[in-house]
């Protein structure tokens, strides 16, 4: 697969150029469209019935109801070797009103030619429609894959069940990407995916996690308590010196590997002596 700089303007005038030129093919072409369209819903709700959180704080643990995805567009095929779709987006966030606008010569099964803004072929997850996928989000590696992009495409399937992708497509990031809000950060806290952390080995890695996830139990812990007008806070100066102290995340201190250790050979115990149970 193969990327390069892809102009909007190049992309949409080739994808309008292959219907005009399917539909001048004929004096009476025979045009079907149809209306497609998806609207998602996205809500959470915490419970305060067993008085866990007594003072929550609502701009983290508040109630929340929004329009995930809203999506209205046409489909349909031209003298039915041309198909298109032109799909807009009303909400969701994202930046790009125009959800998808392609046009795809299919002069043969084996080989066909599609420009404008599609799915690049990449990822299983990322080609089913959100309408057919098992959570409100994909994972959090399919924020590596690139999308929905500018470019011209030549596909096909040689063989029942054995299908191809050629692409060029515009240059840059999903705009899904969570890059910018990344930055230099080693650890991340994701909407609707959970905890997620990197570093420079598997036992750094583990150890950021680990931490990571104790904090958030320790805040909800802390929470319980009366809520956060009852918690003595830690200065900023506290809390820096502290992360610089914490000798775990530094390679050259082990950075997690003496804890990584301990736990696999906890496993390795276990599954050697399956009767017994073993204690973190």
């Amino acid at each position: 697969m193969k990327h390069v700089k892809f102009s909007a303007r190049s992309a949409t005038s080739a994808a309008v150029a292959i219907l005009c030129l399917g539909a001048s093919a004929t004096a009476f072409a025979q045009v079907e469209a149809k209306v497609t369209g998806r609207v998602h819903f996205d809500a959470r709700n915490f419970s305060t019935s067993l008085n866990a959180i007594a003072d929550r704080d609502s701009a983290s643990l508040g109630d929340s109801f929004e329009v995930r995805r809203a999506r209205i567009g046409i489909a349909g095929t031209i003298n039915k070797d041309i198909s298109y779709e032109v799909v807009g987006n009303a909400v969701g966030g994202t930046t790009n009103f125009v959800d998808t606008a392609w046009g795809n010569y299919g002069f043969n099964k084996k080989a066909q030619v599609r420009v404008g803004r599609f799915k690049q072929p990449f990822s299983m997850e990322e080609q089913s429609s959100s309408n057919n996928v098992s959570f409100m989000e994909r994972s959090y590696g399919n924020q590596m894959v690139p999308g929905k992009r500018l470019g011209a495409m030549v596909h096909g399937e040689p063989m029942p069940g054995l299908t191809y992708g050629v692409s060029i497509y515009q240059d840059g990031f999903n705009e899904n990407t969570n890059q910018s809000s990344i930055g230099n950060k080693q650890a991340v806290i994701l909407r609707n995916h959970g905890l997620l952390s990197w570093g420079a080995t598997l036992p750094q890695t583990f150890a950021i996690l680990w931490t990571l996830q104790r904090a958030c139990e320790i805040q909800l812990a802390t929470f319980s308590m009366g809520g956060p007008s009852q918690v003595i806070p830690v200065s900023e100066e506290v809390a820096a010196k502290c992360t610089r102290d914490a000798l775990q995340f530094n390679p050259n201190h082990g950075a997690g590997t003496d804890v990584l250790d301990a736990l696999i050979r906890q496993v390795d115990r276990q599954l050697r002596k399956p009767e017994e149970s073993y204690r973190l």
